[in-house]
C-alpha cells in the first residue's frame, strides 16, 4: 500500500511539473507574440505576384502551385524510369 501512495505522489509531483512547463511556455509564447507585434508587417508576405499567363495570384498561392508542379514532374519522372 506504501508503494501505490509514493507512486501517487511521483504521478502528481510529473503531471505538475509537465503543466507548470507547458504554462510557462503559453506564457513566454504570449509574450513574445506582443513583444514582436510591432515587426509583424516585416514577416508579412507579398501581396501579389504574376503567372506566366497573365493573372494575379497571391505568394501562397505562387508557391503552392510550384511545388504542385515540381511534385508531379518528379513522380513522372520516377514512373517513367520503371
Amino acid at each position: 500500500m506504501e508503494n501505490m501512495v509514493d507512486g501517487f505522489k511521483l504521478m502528481g509531483i510529473g503531471m505538475g511539473m509537465v503543466f507548470l512547463f507547458l504554462a510557462l511556455m503559453v506564457w513566454v509564447i504570449n509574450a513574445t507574440a506582443k513583444l514582436l507585434a510591432p515587426y509583424a508587417h516585416l514577416l508579412a508576405e507579398p501581396v501579389a505576384a504574376r503567372s506566366g499567363s497573365g493573372e494575379v495570384r497571391s505568394g501562397r498561392a505562387a508557391s503552392d502551385n510550384d511545388l504542385l508542379s515540381a511534385v508531379v514532374a518528379a513522380v513522372h519522372r520516377h514512373r517513367s524510369r520503371r
